[in-house]
C-alpha cells in the first residue's frame, strides 16, 4: 500500500510540475478568472482614454508680429491634463525661441466646476519684472489665443505661482483673464 501511495504522489507532483512548466513557457494558457472580458484589460482602458492626434496652434508675439506654430498632440480624455500638456509645451517652445529668458514650468491645471475657468499654476513667475506692460500683455495674449484655438471650452484663465495668485507690479492677477 505504501508503494502505491508513493507512486501516486510522485505522479501527481510530476503532473503539477509539468502544468506549471507549460504555463510558465506559455505553451498552455489557463484562464484563471472566469468572468474576464477584454474591456477589463489595461490596454482597452488606455485606448479609451487616448484620442487621436490633434493639431494645436501655438500663438506668440515676436518682432512686433503675432505668429503661430502648428504642433500635433495625442490628447487624453481629461481637459485639465490636456491643458497642462499644451501649456507646458507652449512654454518650452517659447523658451526655445528665446522669448522667455528662463525655463518656466507648469505645476498643475485645475478647472472650475462648470469647466469655464482654468487655474494655471506655474513654478516660477511667468513674466519678467523688467518687462514692459506691452510685452507682458503680448505673452498672455499668445497664451490665451493658444488655449482658445485648442477648443477646450475654457473662457477665463487665472494665473497662479505656486498655487497662489501671481503678483506683478503692472497687472492684476486676482481677477480671471478672458480667453481669446
Amino acid at each position: 500500500m505504501k508503494n502505491i501511495n508513493k507512486i501516486f504522489l510522485s505522479f501527481a507532483f510530476f503532473c503539477v510540475g509539468a502544468l506549471f512548466f507549460l504555463v510558465k513557457r506559455k505553451w498552455l494558457i489557463v484562464r484563471w478568472v472566469p468572468g474576464y472580458k477584454r474591456s477589463d484589460s489595461v490596454s482597452y482602458l488606455l485606448k479609451k482614454r487616448i484620442s487621436p492626434k490633434r493639431k494645436v496652434n501655438f500663438y506668440f508675439w515676436k518682432n512686433d508680429d503675432l505668429k503661430n506654430e502648428e504642433s500635433s498632440f495625442v490628447l487624453l480624455s481629461s481637459k485639465a491634463e490636456n491643458l497642462k500638456l499644451i501649456v507646458g509645451n507652449w512654454l518650452s517652445f517659447l523658451y526655445e525661441e528665446r522669448i522667455l529668458d528662463k525655463k518656466v514650468g507648469i505645476e498643475s491645471v485645475a478647472l472650475s466646476v462648470c469647466g469655464q475657468i482654468a487655474y494655471l499654476s506655474f513654478d516660477k513667475n511667468l513674466l519678467g519684472r523688467e518687462w514692459s506692460i506691452e510685452k507682458k500683455w503680448r505673452l498672455l495674449d499668445g497664451l490665451s489665443k493658444t488655449i482658445d484655438s485648442s477648443n477646450f471650452g475654457v473662457s477665463k484663465l487665472l494665473f497662479l505661482k505656486g498655487h497662489q495668485p501671481m503678483t506683478d507690479d503692472h497687472l492684476d492677477f486676482y481677477q480671471p483673464w478672458v480667453v481669446g
